[in-house]
């Protein structure tokens, strides 16, 4: 999934989550949904992208669904490792493309500039889930 992810650093969205990401990243599961917060259908494309199969999370664009799934199959980890989600709350997730001692490299989308990026993280207040 990270090298999934990675190849996409660099696409950003237009006005309002439009643009490559929402047709891109959210119509494949949401086809002809508006713009909206793109984060957690990034993952779930990136998963989608790696296995050919859709995610196992009930709502591949809601950060809580995937949360929920992780908690109840036994994936949420404490020690993150490459390829893992993290997650802010409910309200953020990612990928760990490199974990550090004490914080994490990431592959994310629908950051504060609208785009695919890469960020440093530190582990405090994250959550790991392992997908596969």
């Amino acid at each position: 999934m990270v090298e999934i992810a990675t190849g996409q650093i660099g696409v950003c969205e237009t006005a309002n989550n439009g643009g490559i990401p929402l047709t891109r990243y959210v119509h494949p599961f949401a086809p002809g949904s508006p713009g909206v917060p793109w984060c957690a259908f990034f993952v779930s494309w990136c998963y989608l992208q790696t296995t050919g199969s859709r995610p196992p999370w009930n709502n591949p664009g809601w950060v809580q669904s995937i949360y929920a799934w992780a908690a109840n199959n036994r994936r949420l980890v404490g020690t993150p490792l490459r390829g893992d989600m993290f997650g802010l709350g409910g309200n953020h997730i990612g990928l760990v493309a490199r974990s550090l001692r004490d914080r994490i490299i990431t592959v994310e989308g629908n950051t504060s500039t609208g785009c695919v990026r890469s960020n440093e993280r530190p582990l405090t207040g994250l959550w790991f889930g392992r997908p596969k």
